[in-house]
Parts: C-alpha cells; structure tokens; sequence
C-alpha cells in the first residue's frame, strides 16, 4: 500500500469529498500563528497516518483464565435459573 493509499484510507473521515483535508486553528489571535500551529497539526495527522502498527501477537487465555470463565457463566445460570417459576409437584 502506497502512503498516498494508507494516509487516504486512515484520514478518510476528515477528507472532504474534493478531496481536501481541512485543518483549522483558532487558537492564537494572529493568523500568522494560527497558519503554522494548522500546518503543525496537519503534519502531526499525516505523519500518525503513515506509522504501522506492529502486528499483532496471538495469545491464549491461560488454563486458570478458563476456568473462571467457566465457574462464573455457570453461577450467573444457577442465578438465573432461581428466578424460575418453581416447578409444581402434584
């Protein structure tokens, strides 16, 4: 994937649809500094787009991690189960 692709892709939802991404600024009172403090966060926005993420390590939940999982559905039904009408008898 080009970074043209990849910043595209991941600023897709601040991309107009002309294609311009607009960043604003209004933070000093001079247009000047509001000019390079944009131009600061449009370059902080294209440079976070083009970093990869380091791909991800699969894991397994541990034997223990299981168990709980398990121990917990099976009290959380035992719950449930005593909200039942109780079941006659004749």
């Amino acid at each position: 994937m080009s970074q043209r692709e990849r910043v595209l892709e991941r600023l897709s939802n601040r991309i107009s649809r002309e294609g311009w991404l607009r960043v604003a600024s209004q933070k000093h009172r001079s247009q000047g500094r509001n000019r390079d403090t944009a131009l600061q966060r449009l370059a902080e926005l294209v440079a976070g787009a083009l970093r990869t993420d380091p791909p991800r390590k699969a894991t397994r939940p541990s034997r223990a991690a299981k168990r709980r999982r398990v121990d917990e559905k099976k009290r959380r039904g035992e719950i449930k189960r005593t909200r039942r009408r109780p079941i006659r008898e004749d």
